[in-house]
């Protein structure tokens, strides 16, 4: 398909892969990894792309204080 992604401040458990950019399509996709904690998983990339930027402004949570925040924040009557 062609799609690019940016992988940014993501936590990764139990999984084998955590990125892949070759499955499910003729056209491989693009992916920049950031940040992240994959946790030992293995990354699939075939290409990198030139997304490196959303174009709007933000702040990425470290990936170091994600697991808390969802947990914390997860689950019935959280919202």
């Amino acid at each position: 398909m062609g799609a690019q992604m940016l992988v940014e401040n993501n936590v990764f458990r139990d999984t084998k892969t955590a990125v892949t950019t070759n499955r499910g399509s003729d056209v491989d996709g693009y992916a920049n990894l950031r940040g992240n904690d994959l946790g030992g998983a293995a990354t699939e990339i075939s290409r990198v792309g030139t997304f490196t930027a959303p174009p709007y402004g933000y702040t990425a949570e470290s990936a170091s204080t994600v697991v808390t925040s969802v947990t914390s924040g997860a689950g019935a009557g959280k919202i």
